[in-house]
Formats: structure tokens, sequence, C-alpha cells
């Protein structure tokens, strides 16, 4: 923990995890099963807890983007390479955009979160069709 706030190039020769050593990967085992389990987790909670998750991780993501930029050129670390034009760099944007999408767009007759269900373009259409009727 003593290089916790380090940049890669601060940290002397010999620190760390060894790439694919048995440390790597038993943090990335560990891993793996933090993420099944709150996976688990978030699937049990009620829809509109799910929703306020969502809503908060996709406003989360890019404000901890921009501390990270931040507090890279504050230390004076900050360089082409840690722009969030990545792939792995993609989510920061796109989550909060699909997030956004699925608030407008969700389908309040389907209990699962992300599924359509064609009661919900029938239900549209109808209110389209008396609209336009009177």
């Amino acid at each position: 923990m003593d290089y916790f706030w380090s940049e890669e190039t601060d940290i002397p020769a010999g620190n760390g995890y060894e790439l694919l050593g048995a440390e790597h990967l038993a943090v990335l085992v560990l891993l793996i099963s933090v993420t099944i389990v709150t996976i688990r987790l978030f699937r049990r909670e009620p829809d509109s807890r799910k929703h306020f998750i969502l809503k908060v991780l996709a406003a989360v993501l890019p404000v901890l983007e921009a501390f990270k930029i931040c507090f890279l050129i504050r230390i004076g670390h900050m360089g082409v390479g840690y722009l969030p034009f990545h792939l792995c760099s993609m989510s920061i944007f796109l989550y909060p955009v699909i997030a956004m999408f699925y608030s407008m767009h969700s389908n309040p007759y389907d209990v699962k979160l992300g599924t359509l269900d064609i009661r919900a373009f029938d239900d549209l259409i109808q209110t389209a069709y008396r609209k336009n009727k009177s």
C-alpha cells in the first residue's frame, strides 16, 4: 500500500504483482467472485432500486474519470496515454448514454430490466391513434 497512489513509473522495480503470477491470478479470481456476487445481489433488487443504482453509476463514471485526469495533472504525470480514448475506456462514455436512453425509453409493462414487451408498443400505437382521431 506504500505505492497505492504512485504512478507506475515511480514504483521501484520488483514491487507489485508479476504478470499472470500467483498473486495476480488470485486477485483476478477475487474480482470475478465479487462481480458475480454483486450481479446476483443486484438482480434481487426491485426495479425502482435498479433504476436508481444504474443512474448513480452512470453519473459516477465520468466524475471518477474527470477526478483521475485532474489528479494526474496535479501530480504532473498526465500524458496522452491517460486520455480516455482506449477501448477499455469506452464504457465511461457509453454507459451513461445507454442508461439515459434506457430511462427515457424503458418499458413499464415488463418486469425484466432492459427487455421489450409488445404490449408497450400496442399501448403507444393506441395512444397515438386516439390523439390523431380527435
